[in-house]
């Protein structure tokens, strides 16, 4: 009966052991909340852990206070975002609300600051989200408000990859490649290249959407302007060909390659049947 006495003592010695051990190693709240803002400062993205940080303030009795960094940080979102001009200077104000909301991640303002931000920087996906967790830590927040500033936010995001993508469409690329073209044709318009060989003066000039070839020797006047074959040519693109039937019999290809920046002309000379030789010469401004 002693022995039993004694074992049923050791037994409640050690549950009341294990008790004080478990309430000394229980964190406090405000040490829980202190782990949850660390680890989200090592993992800014997370946004699951941001919620759950408010949702956990939101069950203490009372709100943390926000550390001094969290104001100061807040203070130049708002100067940044109030000197804005363009896109990155909301960037700027962006980041310094960013830094601050993980300063103090349950405060609902730094939320909705943060949304006005990246809305005016273009960066509509971030917004929304933060939009919304603006909503999550203020259930007092005028809900329709913000749901329709949200709807905005996502009709304009809708509206931007359409046009983005109606750009990238093989019809507007090739718009803009002809108008690209058109543009580089005004400009050389009545623009002369010539390429020089002994006693020889090679000329190119554009007359207003065709080019003409012509040849000039040492002493000479200017000759043979847009005669033969490939005299005269219409520029349809950037390169222009022509073919035609040479001398002996051979089939002679010719190209012109005008530069993207108009000031010079490459001409390929090629013959096509069996001798298969080739000739590149360049024209300069």
């Amino acid at each position: 009966m002693k022995h039993q006495t004694i074992n049923t003592v050791f037994v409640i010695f050690f549950l009341m052991l294990g008790i004080a051990v478990s309430i000394v190693q229980a964190q406090t709240p405000q040490e829980t909340l202190n782990q949850y803002v660390s680890d989200l400062q090592n993992n800014p993205n997370d946004n699951a852990l941001r919620e759950k940080i408010i949702k956990f303030v939101q069950e203490m009795k009372s709100e943390p206070i926000a550390p001094d960094d969290y104001s100061i940080l807040k203070g130049k979102g708002a100067y940044f975002f109030k000197q804005a001009q363009n896109s990155d200077d909301y960037k700027t104000a962006v980041d310094a609300f960013s830094q601050a909301s993980l300063k103090a991640p349950w405060k609902a303002e730094i939320y909705y600051n943060l949304g006005l931000a990246q809305e005016k920087a273009g960066l509509s996906d971030d917004a929304i989200i933060n939009y919304k967790l603006y909503l999550l830590a203020d259930p007092s927040a005028n809900r329709d408000e913000i749901l329709a500033k949200i709807g905005a936010v996502e009709a304009e995001r809708q509206k931007a990859l359409e046009a983005k993508q109606k750009e990238s469409s093989p019809e507007a690329i090739a718009a803009r490649e002809k108008q690209k073209f058109e543009d580089l044709l005004k400009k050389i318009d009545g623009r002369r290249y010539t390429y020089h060989t002994p006693y020889q003066l090679h000329i190119i000039d554009i007359q207003g959407n065709h080019l003409v070839t012509g040849l000039q020797l040492d002493g000479e006047p200017y000759t043979n302007a847009g005669s033969g074959a490939c005299g005269r040519i219409e520029i349809k693109g950037p390169v222009c060909t022509c073919s035609y039937n040479g001398t002996a019999g051979a089939d002679l290809d010719e190209t012109y390659i005008i530069s993207e920046d108009g000031t010079s002309i490459t001409r390929r000379f090629r013959f096509t049947d069996r001798t298969g030789g080739e000739y590149i010469y360049v024209w300069q401004r």
